[in-house]
């Protein structure tokens, strides 16, 4: 008997950094580090806002979130953080991340 996936609704935010490739092509190491530092520091702040970044995969994010309001809250922190954060580097490799919220239900499959 095959068991049911668990079902529950779920606010989801994803990220992705804007432009990417051509962030890689001024620098890819350099490049690589920024993109993995943006994640992290946005991972703080979503873990702040009672979130948990259930992926980082390549130049992408996705978090969950149980409330709208908490998305919506760590993401506008973390674009302020980085504009401060960016405003701060002395070339041109300024990760920017291009960021979605929508609520659905959430399928879970037991391992």
């Amino acid at each position: 008997m095959t068991e049911e996936p668990i079902r529950k609704l779920a606010v989801l935010l994803h990220a992705d950094v804007v432009d990417s490739t051509a962030l890689v092509q001024l620098n890819e190491t350099v490049a690589h580090g920024r993109v993995q530092d943006v994640f992290k520091r946005f991972s703080a702040i979503i873990a702040g806002h009672n979130g948990t970044a259930q992926e980082i995969r390549g130049d992408a994010l996705v978090a969950e979130f149980s409330r709208a309001s908490d998305a919506v809250t760590a993401a506008l922190e973390f674009q302020s953080a980085n504009t401060t954060h960016n405003d701060g580097l002395t070339d041109e490799i300024r990760p920017e991340l291009r960021i979605g919220i929508a609520m659905g239900e959430v399928k879970y499959r037991k391992n």
